[in-house]
């Protein structure tokens, strides 16, 4: 592997060390405010969910947390994409976040995985950072994105196939929103569903913190 040169090698060490001081800042702060706190899946959320079920991708124009431009073209490869909800400072993002990253370590290279979350890079890579989570995730910091996908609230999922429909949306999570995640993209993978730890996920449909869209 080439050397970095030094200079640039301090300014991502930097980078990095900033990152992890922010993660920490947000979500290592032990705030007793920040409780779990799991939330009902409504019917108003549920209905807007499945309004998009077979619909084509909307116009995505975001940049992950390393800035680099995430554009609907992302989402037509031919692979198959999950894409998660993510509130900034959710602790229901916090803990539905590790299902996720089982399962998208358990697929590999045969399902892409992205997060989109409501704030800028910097709370994207913090969240990353905190969350350990391996794939990019989108700042959306105007919520046009999350808008788009009639997500209401974190904790949330979407599948879409390689050509850029959107195959389902799902309002909230738990066990059963988990497998058959796991089963429709294994099965537009053509690699089957995967093996990855459930244990702990929620029985009830729970959905995270409710997105405040502006006005």
């Amino acid at each position: 592997m080439k050397a970095l040169p030094f200079s640039l090698g301090i300014a991502v060490g930097g980078l990095v060390l900033m990152n992890a001081d922010r993660a920490g800042a947000i979500y290592g702060k032990n705030d007793p405010q920040m409780v779990m706190v799991r939330h009902d899946v409504t019917e108003e959320m549920q209905k807007a969910a499945d309004a998009l079920e077979r619909t084509p991708l909307p116009s995505i124009n975001e940049v992950d947390q390393e800035a680099h431009p995430v554009l609907s073209g992302d989402f037509k490869t031919g692979v198959p994409t999950v894409l998660v909800f993510v509130k900034n400072e959710c602790p229901c993002s916090i803990e539905a976040q590790p299902f996720y990253n089982a399962m998208a370590k358990a697929f590999g290279g045969d399902v892409q995985f992205m997060a989109v979350i409501d704030s800028d890079p910097r709370d994207a890579a913090a969240y990353a950072e905190f969350t350990v989570t391996p794939y990019r995730v989108l700042a959306d910091q105007d919520l046009s994105t999350i808008k788009a996908f009639g997500a209401k609230a974190s904790a949330s999922a979407a599948l879409i196939d390689g050509q850029g429909q959107i195959v389902k949306v799902w309002a909230g999570y738990n066990a059963s929103v988990l497998r058959q995640i796991n089963f429709l993209a294994g099965t537009l993978a053509k690699s089957g569903p995967v093996e990855f730890d459930q244990s702990g996920a929620p029985e009830p449909l729970t959905a995270g913190c409710a997105y405040e869209f502006p006005k």
